[in-house]
């Protein structure tokens, strides 16, 4: 049965291109994740759909997991299934009716699955047992990306872009490219390097995945996320951005106070360490008087 849904979502892909029902492609971006949706204006919905997506800057989707099937529409994946059409078959979840592994992208030039990792490659997707439910708006699925990526949409001639559910081509809007980011969105995370040297000033501390995990369970305090509050300026709301009394007076509140008691203070914390005690108290006074900035200054 796959194999004659494949062969019908084929020749639906090829059909005429006189119909004008207007679709538009959208492209969300959550972090790392591209999330491929469409918006149908018209009285007639999308069975097949296949554009061409670019990706330049040194991010890729590295694999097939990395491609995620947003609902349970838009699973019969051509050209997956034309590189072995008898294992779509017969490996197909009896539920879902897709292979474990199966995903729509393929090959911009001929048919086929894409090779992973891709940066240029076709999103083609069908469905056909379930036309009457189609909706009008829905995803297609996701794409992570493994590094920061501009991501860009064409249209794909060789497969006949996007049918509808009487097999006509539709009029197609692509997105605008999208720029995916895998960096750190926290002003703090895990490898972090707080460091500088100068007159007087010294600061190096690396931020682990346990200062990590204590920050978050803080609630995220500003002022981790600062070079300065590591050099003793505690109190960043300083006008000078000078190490003084007022600092000096945050440690002594805070003396010998820990995570989860009362009294501790996040800021007077220097070295985050989940304590205040002599070792903040010492960054005081090797900064004592100095000018270090209210927060990333350096």
């Amino acid at each position: 049965m796959k194999k004659v849904v494949c062969l019908i979502a084929v020749l639906a892909l090829t059909a005429s291109v006189m119909a004008a029902e207007p679709i538009t492609i959208t492209a969300q971006v959550a972090g790392d994740t591209v999330t491929l949706g469409y918006n149908a204006a018209g009285a007639t919905k999308p069975v097949g759909f296949s554009f061409i997506v670019t990706a330049t800057g040194g991010g890729a989707v590295a694999a097939a997991s990395d491609v995620g099937l947003a609902d349970s529409f838009f699973d019969v994946f051509i050209d997956y299934a034309a590189d072995d059409p008898a294992a779509y078959q017969a490996g197909a979840n009896p539920t879902t009716g897709v292979l474990a592994g199966a995903h729509p992208l393929a090959l911009t030039d001929a048919a086929g699955a894409a090779a992973f990792p891709a940066t240029v490659f076709a999103v083609s997707a069908a469905e056909l047992a379930n036309v009457a439910t189609i909706p009008a708006t829905g995803t297609i699925c996701t794409l992570k990306f493994n590094g920061d990526a501009t991501v860009c949409f064409s249209e794909d001639t060789l497969r006949g872009g996007v049918v509808d559910t009487n097999g006509d081509a539709m009029v197609v809007t692509l997105p605008g490219c999208v720029n995916v980011t895998t960096g750190p969105t926290d002003c703090l995370y895990v490898g972090q390097v707080f460091n500088y040297a100068g007159p007087g000033l010294a600061v190096n501390l690396t931020v682990t995945q346990t200062i990590f995990d204590r920050w978050v369970s803080l609630g995220k305090p500003d002022c981790w996320c600062c070079l300065a509050q590591k050099a003793g300026n505690i109190v960043t709301t300083n006008l000078n951005a000078t190490v003084n009394s007022a600092d000096l007076n945050a440690i002594r509140l805070a003396w010998l106070k820990n995570v989860g008691q009362a009294g501790y203070n996040a800021c007077a914390d220097v070295n985050l360490s989940g304590g205040v005690n002599s070792a903040d108290l010492n960054v005081i006074r090797t900064h004592w008087l100095m000018t270090v900035g209210t927060c990333n200054p350096y």
